[in-house]
């Protein structure tokens, strides 16, 4: 009987024993678990590096909406999504409850109109992503009609040529930093078009010749309605002819062409629309093709002076 009742004390023990042992090791893991929930709880989110999309949107896409538990995010959070118009992006841990994220966007060259939204393209020409906002700093291809987008591919074209010369003075444009609202090919040219002022470029020979030169006048044009001419322009010595556009008292457009050698030409550098005798564009231009002409003939310094010359529409 007495063996009996030892054998049901020692067996209390080894219960009373267990039920310790794992009353004890549920509060530790309850603590742990709260430790980490609170103390590495993230209390801010900031990011670097977002141009085109605002931390709202980020944060929806890379922590879907949440601010995540910094340690459980480092070891099993998803840090690759694919998020538009970005390339890459790093999350760095603030220890112990902060997140910094630095954002690489992609580079985008141009865009065109298609189905709907807006598609951007990068400088090889391939379609990188696709939008329904439009974003200054890429210009609106117009001129030619797409077809068969493939993200991340070349899309289809109905002139392949074009759209290479599309691409080259796209790449022109931000190799010289100077922004246009669209880059438009009509009758075998490219123009680009600031506002109501375009500049013809004519076809792709000496394209970034012509494009030096525009970066030269482009602050003097870039309030001005009409057509700066530079498809026949090559480097060297050549009247630039504005053809500024004007409105008779009936609101109708009219041409007057004024052209010329004359070196107080009035030109494309005026600095208001109605002001008939601006000369600081041609100044611009003319001492522009000095210095170029002097440094051809610094023998005896002469050259043929460029002007700007004016037409009026």
């Amino acid at each position: 009987m007495s063996s009996v009742k030892i054998d049901i004390g020692r067996k209390r023990k080894k219960r009373n024993k267990k039920l310790f042992k794992f009353t004890l090791i549920t509060s530790i893991i309850a603590a742990a678990f709260l430790f980490v929930f609170f103390f590495f709880k993230t209390s801010e989110i900031t990011y670097e590096g977002n141009n085109k999309s605002n931390e709202e949107e980020l944060n929806e896409y890379i922590f879907d909406g949440r601010k995540p538990n910094t340690l459980i995010y480092s070891i099993f959070g998803n840090k690759k999504k694919e998020i538009p118009f970005i390339s890459d992006y790093d999350v760095n841990i603030v220890w112990p409850n902060k997140i910094h994220v630095v954002v690489h966007e992609k580079e985008l060259l141009a865009s065109f109109y298609y189905a709907g939204v807006y598609e951007y393209i990068d400088e090889t020409g391939n379609v990188v992503d696709s939008s329904c906002n439009l974003y200054d700093n890429a210009p609106l291809i117009e001129g030619i009609s797409f077809d068969n987008l493939i993200l991340g591919s070349r899309p289809h074209v109905s002139d392949e040529k074009a759209y290479d010369a599309l691409v080259l003075y796209a790449h022109f444009a931000r190799t010289y930093s100077l922004k246009f609202n669209k880059i438009i090919y009509k009758d075998g040219a490219i123009f680009y078009q600031i506002n109501n002022a375009y500049i013809n470029m004519g076809t792709t020979e000496h394209a970034e010749e012509k494009v030096f030169k525009l970066s030269k006048l482009y602050n003097k044009i870039e309030g001005l309605s009409g057509t700066l001419h530079l498809e026949d322009y090559d480097g060297g010595n050549k009247n630039i002819i504005f053809d500024k556009t004007v409105e008779n008292s009936n609101g109708e457009s009219s041409e007057e062409s004024k052209s010329g050698t004359d070196e107080n030409a009035q030109n494309a550098q005026q600095e208001s629309e109605n002001d008939q005798n601006a000369k600081n564009a041609q100044q611009e231009s003319e001492n522009d093709q000095n210095a170029e002409s002097g440094e051809q003939n610094t023998a005896s310094g002469e050259g043929e002076s460029e002007t700007v010359s004016q037409s009026e529409e």
